[in-house]
């Protein structure tokens, strides 16, 4: 009889750790972006650091476009704000050159001049929607593809990263 309740308890237990070990990584992957904390690292020329979370990135000035990708079915309204705009918190010049590294640890380069004041954007809302890491964010820097033939280059592909989560400045 005893062996029994213990075999209950333990299995009680085993669902109870399961169960909460599945809402963590539910959490994790499709959490509200906005209670996460910080989401972007950004380390300027001199190496100071900054750590924005969406409050922050929402605090800069907003750019909003409607585009498709490679990626994502159909056109999407993007919002957020300007690279540019971020990288100033840290003292982006136009020359300094930038690299951006994703949560897997994917990097891309942009030479100095190849941020436009307003393009591209990290966005942090599509549709009007923050989105989580299983939709690609929950920043994604952004170009305005379909608004000019020279956004839709290999180079404004490769520059297109998703799930960002560092911003690196030199000189």
């Amino acid at each position: 009889m005893w062996l029994s309740k213990l075999k209950f308890i333990g299995l009680c237990l085993a669902t109870l750790v399961f169960t909460q070990v599945a809402a963590d990584l539910h959490a994790a992957t499709t959490g509200d972006p906005a209670d996460q904390g910080v989401l972007l690292r950004l380390v300027g020329p001199s190496g100071e650091e900054r750590q924005l979370t969406m409050a922050d990135l929402d605090a800069l000035p907003q750019h909003s476009f409607t585009t498709g990708t490679l990626w994502t079915s159909g056109p999407k309204l993007y919002s957020g704000p300007s690279l540019h705009d971020t990288l100033a918190l840290v003292g982006m010049t136009d020359e300094s050159s930038v690299i951006a590294v994703a949560a897997n640890d994917y990097r891309v380069d942009f030479k100095p001049g190849a941020i436009e004041s307003d393009v591209p954007i990290i966005a942090t809302r599509i549709d009007g929607q923050l989105y989580g890491l299983r939709e690609r964010g929950p920043l994604w820097i952004i170009y305005p593809f379909d608004s000019n033939i020279r956004f839709q280059t290999e180079v404004a592909y490769s520059q297109s990263i998703w799930q960002l989560v560092e911003l690196h400045v030199s000189r």
